[in-house]
């Protein structure tokens, strides 16, 4: 029998092989000279010295939880025309939907402005319908789903020297497409799949009088076990068995739409599964979109006490901070460019407002949590560019973290396994403010060095690491893409416990 030791260097001999096949591949593309390759030069010599760093320690066990689906992907417009529907050219965002003049909706909202919106039928028989179309396409196909689902893919596919724990309910369409390294619990074996449809469009589809202006998708769906979270009181118990280096937790945007008493208990149930973990195990929450104010107050107010890092794009920063009286609540209305330094204000009031003990007004009462928070770690992501904000002396490794996940967003969404120069993009201003609220960073105009792909800055006690994106011109698969960059960030971040 092998002893610990032995087992654990062969983990890091195998890890390294990976790693450097990985980085070989992209290297021979990139060696133009062109402002693309000399980003991706950088962040692979970025994400090397973090490896190398004495502050990396290789996790070898994740637990992650708790949505799981199948996704059924295709062309956002050929559902609808299937259906039989014309361009309404009503462009509107329903928080449920509940009818197919709802779904056409909706979806030419989400086209026309660029925005990763998921909303789900209020009624199975009309997402029957919808689904049954989609189904009966020529073009489709179906994969593993669910963000906590699609994370725990990509650690487990990107790093197989990890093992990965997925509680979440899992049929059989779904377990046949799992890895050898993803470790199933008897309890998450569920007969049969939930589906979710993923409708995509490309930059520049049209849909009627609307005109996309980035590639993404509009997700939709009528699911019973993850809206439910029916494996989230099992949840605790199967991690602590596992006994994993760190937690990745999703899922909680499905209580979207949901009655107030369901969510408030659920949000309830999420924080006592948390907290039932062990002291010092760094737990990960991963949102997505949702268009319930109650849903993100509750989460802003209770679920982020038993956290220690956040992930989410500039839809659902914006609304954060609108639901919580933060800063630039109108982040997101900006063309699917958020400015770098109104993202930078909404991470400092974030992490600010939730780790500082709060000091009740005279009159007794506090709109802001009533107990000091965990959070200590945000990794922000939108198409042009990343930020890790974080609380200083409580994580490590931020400039190789926010690399590698502006890294894997140009490699997966062209589905090279490698970027491409003549496939991506650098779309982000070259130089811009590292603020607008604060007067002092205002006036700092930074900029973007193709050799030094990784701006830091610090604001008080906050630490942060900026990384652009290089954004692929034609994607091919966006759906997972927050999943996996949070993801592939969060294993190369150490938490100080």
């Amino acid at each position: 029998m092998f002893s610990n030791s032995v087992a654990f260097a062969i983990v890091l001999i195998a890890a390294a092989f990976y790693y450097s096949h990985l980085e070989k591949a992209e290297q021979d593309n990139n060696a133009t000279g062109t402002i693309e390759s000399q980003i991706v030069s950088s962040w692979r010599a970025i994400i090397k010295a973090g490896r190398e760093s004495q502050y990396f320690q290789l996790k070898s066990k994740i637990a992650v939880g708790v949505n799981v689906n199948a996704d059924l992907i295709v062309p956002g417009t050929d559902v609808l025309r299937k259906l039989g529907m014309a361009p309404s050219n009503s462009a509107a965002i329903h928080s449920v939907i509940t009818s197919l003049e709802d779904f056409e909706e909706t979806f030419s909202y989400s086209l026309k402005n660029g925005a990763a919106v998921e909303r789900i039928f209020a009624k199975k028989q009309d997402f029957l319908k919808v689904v049954q179309a989609a189904d009966s396409l020529d073009q489709k196909q179906y994969f593993v789903g669910g963000n906590a689902a699609l994370a725990a893919l990509k650690m487990a596919t990107d790093a197989q020297h990890l093992k990965v724990l997925l509680v979440g309910p899992c049929g059989p369409q779904v377990r046949d497409l799992l890895p050898d390294n993803m470790v199933i619990p008897k309890n998450s074996a569920m007969a049969t799949d939930e589906v979710h449809l993923i409708m995509e469009y490309q930059r520049g589809e049209r849909w009627g009088g609307y005109e996309a202006k980035v590639a993404t998708r509009f997700i939709t769906s009528y699911d019973v076990s993850n809206t439910e979270m029916t494996l989230l009181g099992v949840f605790a118990q199967n991690v602590k068995e596992f006994s994993p280096d760190a937690v990745f937790f999703s899922g909680l945007h499905l209580l979207d739409g949901q009655p107030a008493e369901t969510k408030t208990t659920k949000l309830a149930a999420v924080n006592a599964q948390l907290k039932q973990l062990p002291v010092g195990l760094p737990i990960h929450l991963e949102l997505a979109s949702m268009a319930d104010s109650a849903l993100i107050e509750g989460i802003y107010n209770e679920v982020l006490s038993s956290v220690h890092s956040l992930g989410l794009n500039e839809q659902e920063l914006s609304f954060v901070s609108a639901v919580n009286s933060g800063p630039h609540p109108e982040l997101y209305i900006r063309e699917g460019y958020p400015e770098v330094g109104a993202v930078a204000d909404v991470l400092y009031w974030l992490l600010s407002s939730t780790t500082q003990p709060v000091v009740p007004t005279p009159g007794g009462k506090s709109n802001a949590p009533s107990v000091t928070l965990k959070l200590s770690r945000v990794h922000f992501h939108s198409l042009s560019f990343h930020i890790v904000a974080t609380l200083s002396g409580t994580w490590n490794n931020s400039e190789a973290a926010v690399a590698a996940g502006a890294r894997i967003a140009g490699r997966q969404a062209c589905d090279d396994g490698k970027i491409v120069d003549e496939k991506v993009e650098l779309r982000m201003p070259r130089r811009f403010a590292l603020s607008i609220n604060d007067p002092a960073l205002r006036q700092t105009i930074a900029e973007i060095s193709p050799a030094k792909a990784v701006l830091a800055w610090t604001r008080g006690n906050i630490e942060f690491h900026l990384s652009p994106v290089l954004v692929c011109k034609r994607p091919v698969k966006t759906v997972g893409l927050g999943d996996a960059i949070s993801a592939t960030g969060f294993l190369y971040s150490q938490y100080v416990s």
